[in-house]
């Protein structure tokens, strides 16, 4: 049986993911999520980037490396 995900989620996950090449980062998350983490988590802003085929810019984040 094959299983496959489909909608604006999946659709975003797969330009987060790409655009792990573009920033060095090996994951990359989106404002929904961050806010999802609370206190528990440091996280770097990337700011507002427009990714392929979305009307609108998306916030990514990323997990704060440890220093």
């Amino acid at each position: 049986m094959t299983y496959t995900g489909v909608g604006d989620a999946v659709n975003l996950a797969a330009h987060l993911e790409a655009h792990t090449k573009v920033l060095g980062r090996p994951i990359l998350i989106d404002e929904s999520t961050r806010e999802g983490l609370g206190e528990g988590f440091r996280v770097e802003s990337h700011g507002p980037t427009r990714l392929k085929t979305r009307s609108q810019a998306v916030s990514i984040y990323s997990i704060a490396r440890p220093a």
